[in-house]
């Protein structure tokens, strides 16, 4: 939702698969195109992130998507993640928190 449309659903992003042990928390998310390009998933990325940072103490946080996913892969590069484990249909991205 925007600040300006409250009563609008764009997307959603969510953290998932918390693992207390390692410090890690998996981060995902859609949004509908037209929002897309406007930077609003990254300000939801940031949001979502000092939450799980100041909330779990998550010190990595984790995504998935698949290599035909061009957009994700560049999205999630873009906010830092590297290239963790790649497979036929999978990639997962991580990032270290600061």
């Amino acid at each position: 939702r925007l600040c300006h449309q409250p009563q609008v659903i764009i997307g959603d992003c969510a953290l998932h698969g918390w693992d207390s042990e390692q410090g890690e928390i998996g981060f995902g998310g859609s949004l509908i195109p037209e929002y897309w390009g406007q930077g609003v998933m990254a300000a939801a990325f940031g949001l979502v992130t000092a939450f799980a940072r100041d909330t779990y103490q998550v010190r990595t946080i984790r995504c998935t998507t698949t290599p035909s996913n061009r957009q994700a892969l560049r999205f999630a590069e873009k906010l830092g993640f590297v290239s963790y484990h790649t497979a036929a249909d999978t990639v997962i991205l991580k990032k270290i928190l600061e």
